[in-house]
């Protein structure tokens, strides 16, 4: 499983889409994405791996995506990518 943002740099509001194509529960079960941006917001979608997020302040962000399927597992993923926002 992979999750990359794009874009990766950008002035200030930057809008960046976060991506987790192909992942899928093995079992054929809904999954939750939980996402935490890196920069102390975090949002929850559902059966989907795709999602914007603005950024407000300059700074280097890794983000995260937890993925919980109906039985309760767990799991993190940490995106390849950072995030990098400046003031321009």
């Amino acid at each position: 499983v992979m999750a990359t943002a794009n874009p990766k740099a950008g002035g200030v509001p930057l809008a960046v889409s976060f991506r987790s194509d192909g992942t899928y529960d093995p079992e054929g079960k809904n999954l939750r994405f939980m996402w935490n941006f890196g920069d102390g917001t975090k949002q929850v979608t559902g059966n989907t791996g795709f999602i914007y997020h603005r950024y407000t302040k300059p700074g280097i962000y890794v983000s995260s995506v937890y993925l919980r399927n109906v039985d309760g597992c767990v799991y993190e993923i940490k995106l390849i990518d950072t995030v990098r926002v400046e003031n321009i």
